[in-house]
């Protein structure tokens, strides 16, 4: 190995160089020369890139990567149970405040809670993402400071997002805020607490999202053109509820106003065409290192499936505190609910087993797998065979930067997405076709527990 090759492999351009990047923002908000910047791929990732000229060579940023590493900090916060975590309370329901009710992809839970700790002053600003119209239209994060800035960040945005680069936009030391993450950032959040207690520290409250994977930047420009918007400025909302209802189909707003709708079927369509790799060899799809840990109630009986509610899951005390405040304030109306319903809706059985899977499959591509493999393996037991389905997934993933433009990306994402609409109508047409035959061929007098 080169000098430059060691060097290399000590920061977060090798993690890059590996497909294990989350896209986090943890080696931006760690990096002491300011050396890391965020750019977006041909087939829409959005990773690190180093300044060769500023770079140190300290290796923080590989330190602190939620892609790649697992430290003291990490290991000494994973529950027992990576895949389902500590459960001290779970409710469902949503908000009181009619404002945010209205503008929420779901029950409203997340943005009221950000409401109700900026004006009890528990916290002085909230780390959030908004969707920036333009052309294209992209996610990024903020640090809101009032109502209006938490209702403009309300809604999912299943992009990659360096959330934690906000932390360097923090210049108090006595600074307190509220996150609103994905797993990955609090996985890279408690790396950072290995390296910069002080930095970790300014976080005080934790709210995470329940999340399956998030969708490449190029997902974004694929939804446009399927609204015939690419290259013109709009923005995008991937579930818009108030508009078309829940759970929510995708829509687009062109600069006049006009609104073109995409059945929820054209989002879904495209979601294993631009899942990052990386996101299937993650485990913690329930983000079992927050205080709190929010989401749709899929699976669960007597939720408002016409208007939409949220599931809340309390991990911690702080997060005690913060669903305490709005039940007493009246902010927020809310029903317990088991948790062991929250984890089959979730489908988390489903998920260890194709974790399992992936990262069997990942493996045997001859690539890296994270550190922490060893530590959550045990809790996948193999229930299901290492299929060509899943290495497939994994190296048409690995080739979406392979592409020489945005356009080839796209146009392979029209062809996969025709092969998988036929795949499923095939399938579909089979199951019918067995239902018949299983009929006609039944003997005549099986009439089940009828009597003649």
């Amino acid at each position: 190995m080169t000098d430059h090759d060691e060097a290399r492999s000590n920061r977060v351009a090798r993690v890059v160089e590996a497909g294990l990047c989350h896209s986090c923002g943890a080696c931006q908000a760690i990096c002491p020369a300011e050396a890391i910047c965020f750019r977006e791929t041909v087939g829409g990732h959005f990773y690190p890139v180093v300044d060769e000229g500023l770079c140190t060579h300290c290796g923080r940023c590989r330190a602190v990567c939620s892609g790649i590493a697992a430290n003291t900090a990490l290991s000494r916060v994973l529950p027992p149970d990576p895949f389902r975590g500590v459960c001290l309370d779970s409710w469902i329901g949503r908000s009181d405040d009619a404002m945010v009710f209205a503008g929420a992809q779901s029950g409203g839970v997340v943005s009221q809670l950000l409401v109700d700790l900026l004006e009890s002053e528990q916290v002085d600003a909230c780390a959030v993402v908004r969707m920036v119209p333009g052309n294209p239209p992209r996610p990024t994060a903020f640090l809101a400071r009032s109502k209006q800035e938490i209702l403009e960040a309300q809604k999912s945005k299943y992009c990659p997002v360096p959330v934690l680069a906000v932390l360097r936009k923090i210049g108090q030391a006595n600074h307190r805020i509220a996150m609103v993450g994905l797993a990955c950032h609090f996985h890279g959040l408690s790396l950072i607490e290995d390296v910069d207690v002080d930095l970790a520290s300014v976080v005080d409250l934790k709210i995470g999202l329940i999340c399956d994977r998030t969708l490449t930047l190029a997902a974004v420009d694929c939804l446009l053109e399927k609204a015939s918007h690419r290259g013109k400025s709009a923005q995008l909302v991937f579930r818009d509820r108030p508009r078309t209802g829940y759970p929510g189909d995708v829509t687009v707003q062109d600069e006049s106003g006009d609104v073109s709708v995409l059945p929820k079927s054209e989002r879904m369509a495209i979601k294993d065409v631009f899942t990052p790799a990386r996101c299937r060899l993650c485990f913690d799809k329930m983000n079992v290192l927050a205080d709190l840990t929010i989401g749709d109630p899929w699976g669960i009986d007597g939720a408002d499936s016409d208007h939409g509610e949220s599931v809340v899951i309390v991990r911690t005390e702080r997060g005690r505190s913060a669903v305490g405040r709005g039940l007493n304030n009246v902010s927020l109306s809310l029903r317990p609910v088991d948790y062991e319903q929250v984890l089959v809706g979730q489908k988390i059985g489903t998920k260890r087993a194709d974790w399992r899977a992936y990262c069997g499959a990942w493996h045997a591509m001859g690539e890296q797998l994270p550190e922490f493999y060893g530590r959550v393996v045990p809790h996948a037991p193999v229930t299901k065979g290492l299929t060509g389905m899943h290495r497939r997934q994994l190296e048409r993933d690995r080739a979406l930067d392979t592409h020489e433009s945005r356009e080839a990306v796209l146009r392979d994402a029209r062809r996969a997405t025709t092969a998988g609409r036929l795949r499923h109508y095939l399938i579909r047409g089979l199951g019918v076709a067995r239902r018949l035959i299983w009929r006609v061929a039944k003997p005549r007098g099986e009439k089940g527990n009828s009597v003649d």
